[in-house]
């Protein structure tokens, strides 16, 4: 596993930084000092994030995300799944609301002029929280049981942005980190006598490793304009 994280550093880091020496052959530069950005990528993870980028100094700036998520997305239209237990206990869930947060600072080594230009490297905390309600599979109309999923994560970030225009963008990123990941769940112990039954919860916590990629579209705004 470590020779895989230091295999995936290392083409981290080469690729971003030739993209984004390549992309300075032919893009826009920009004086926009804030960028409204979209990230489209993140549906495919149930999220759905817009966030605002502004300059703070000559090479560094900070940036901000936030937006809704919606757990357990099926491709299919059904947005519920069937989950069970070694017992073979088994619950439907459904699809919920929550809600996701990340920030971090930029860094831009190589532009000489103009922040938001080129390769950046950029430390990151992300918070994210999915809800859930499960439902017995067996008795559809009874009670529920609300459940989540949340994760904070630390990483880094390396990327280009780059300009199709002098104030429309694209960011593409790839990072990795580590995330601690907390979930409770539950399975709904069958009553043989005919009853409701008891929600048996279930609550596991644990840390791992992460990589992450994405593309962000970008709308530069400079004061004054």
């Amino acid at each position: 596993m470590k020779k895989v994280i230091i295999l995936f550093s290392f083409t981290l880091v080469i690729t971003t930084t030739a993209f984004g020496q390549k992309m300075k052959s032919f893009q826009s530069k920009t004086e926009a000092e804030t960028v409204i950005k979209f990230t489209p990528t993140k549906i495919f993870g149930g999220m759905i994030e817009f966030g605002v980028e502004q300059a703070i100094g000559d090479r560094t700036s900070v940036e901000l995300n936030l937006g809704p998520t919606i757990s357990n997305i099926s491709p299919f239209g059904n947005g519920h799944g069937i989950v069970g237990d070694i017992n073979g206990l088994y619950n439907t869930t459904g699809s919920q609301l929550g809600f996701h947060i990340n920030g971090g600072i930029r860094f831009y080594p190589i532009e000489d002029k103009y922040v938001m230009n080129g390769f950046y490297v950029s430390p990151i905390l992300d918070f994210r929280y999915f809800n859930y309600q499960f439902q017995d599979f067996y008795n559809p109309n009874g009670p529920a049981f609300d459940g989540f999923r949340q994760e904070m994560s630390f990483g880094f970030l390396f990327g280009a942005q780059s300009w199709v225009s002098k104030y429309f963008g694209l960011d593409t990123y790839m990072g990795m980190g580590i995330k601690s990941v907390d979930v409770k769940q539950a399975f709904n112990q069958y009553d043989p006598w005919g009853g409701t039954g008891v929600w048996q919860e279930q609550r596991t916590t644990d840390a791992r490793w992460f990589v992450t990629a994405g593309i962000k579209i970008g709308i530069g705004v400079k004061k004054g304009e």
